[in-house]
């Protein structure tokens, strides 16, 4: 198989996973609530992300091994705190009503939410720029 395919089955496999960003997008899409600018940006930041990683910052990242701790770390707190607030939200019916009743945001707070969820999240920097940089360095 070409590296092409491994790196893209790679990057499919990494954006098809359900992290908070994917949820973002699902929650906006059955609230009708700009899906067409939030689905865009996203896509377009994780390109870039995923340009960055390839072309660079993945390779720095993946030799500076305190660097590499320290975010592994973040990423991981915040999965676990993510993960553990999602779990509470699921048991108790105030979080559904919650979503049933949210109100559509304006274009400029639904571009700037999704652009907090995007790049403040660091599990998107796990996937994109650090796995994809890692793995690229694997096959040169």
């Amino acid at each position: 198989m070409s590296i092409f395919f491994k790196g893209f089955f790679l990057s499919l496999s990494l954006l098809v996973a359900i992290g908070a960003q994917n949820a973002f997008i699902i929650k906006q899409g059955i609230s009708k609530n700009h899906i067409f600018v939030v689905s865009g940006i996203c896509f377009f930041c994780d390109v870039v992300l995923m340009g960055f990683g390839i072309f660079g910052i993945g390779e720095f990242l993946a030799k500076n091994r305190i660097l590499n701790l320290l975010i592994a770390s973040v990423g991981i707190l915040f999965v676990l705190y993510y993960g553990f607030f999602s779990l509470k939200s699921a048991f108790f019916a105030e979080s559904h009503t919650k979503f049933l009743q949210s109100n559509s945001l304006s274009l400029k707070k639904t571009i700037l939410l999704t652009l907090a969820v995007t790049l403040l999240n660091p599990h998107v920097y796990l996937d994109t720029v650090f796995v994809i940089g890692a793995t690229a360095l694997m096959f040169n």
